[in-house]
């Protein structure tokens, strides 16, 4: 069965979910009905399409991101994140240690029969700064914000968390979004419905569990452990580089 991907009722919590621009995804028949069930038992209704999105929305992020995250590509992304950080090290000594002028630049090319010299001339120098920090929007005045801004940026998932990133944002937005809509629920019934609402999905909220099957959402909901859902919330796992 197919369903309208619609996301006029995703506002920037959602992001997350959003990894593709496909506006219709398959969705089994028995995993609709079990979503309109746990919706049902609830009693939150008036959510359903917002849910059902979520839904299927969330199938997709979490085979996209388990896959992701496992690339050997995340190894160049951290040492592009740590060079990032060498060289806002090195224009924040540009800008503000005047006693520690820069004396060179040098590049490098992989043929080494390419002649090379360090750049010294000073107008030289400044012109290769001017360009990197021009490039950077980054100067004297808004350096410390921007190094920060640039830096928080750069943060990457672990290799081999990516389900585990989905896992605990989706966890982390939902419980927020009850707490908000619908007050009088209990923390224990948030997440009672959380981790079904994980299972219903065919996503383990725990990440030992192999195989899921739901006999009745009755069952399943009560078979949720919710002390384990609860660190999530409270001591979620480190799961980015830095």
């Amino acid at each position: 069965m197919s369903v309208e991907l619609d996301s006029k009722d995703f506002n920037e919590s959602w992001d997350f979910l959003k990894t593709s621009n496909i506006a219709q995804v398959s969705i089994s028949s028995r995993t609709l009905i079990l979503l309109k069930s746990l919706i049902s038992k609830f009693d939150i209704s008036r959510f359903e399409t917002l849910l059902l999105n979520i839904g299927v929305n969330l199938q997709n992020a979490f085979i996209i991101y388990q896959d992701s995250y496992n690339d050997i590509i995340l190894d160049d992304f951290k040492k592009e994140d740590n060079e990032y950080r060498n060289l806002l090290n090195i224009i924040e000594e540009y800008f503000f240690n005047s006693s520690n002028e820069l004396n060179s630049i040098s590049f490098n090319f992989n043929k080494k029969n390419f002649p090379i010299s360090p750049f010294k001339n000073q107008t030289v120098l400044t012109d290769i700064m001017n360009g990197i920090t021009k490039h950077l929007d980054i100067n004297v005045e808004n350096f410390h914000s921007r190094k920060k801004q640039i830096l928080e940026d750069t943060i990457q998932i672990k290799k081999g968390k990516g389900d585990e990133f989905i896992r605990i944002r989706l966890v982390q937005e939902l419980f927020k979004f009850f707490k908000t809509e619908k007050p009088q629920f209990s923390d224990y019934y948030i997440l009672q419905f959380i981790g079904c609402f994980l299972h219903v999905c065919q996503i383990p909220y725990n990440s030992t569990i192999t195989e899921i099957q739901i006999d009745s959402i009755e069952e399943e909901i009560n078979s949720i452990d919710v002390n384990l859902m609860r660190l999530y919330i409270d001591r979620p796992k480190s799961i980015f580089t830095k």
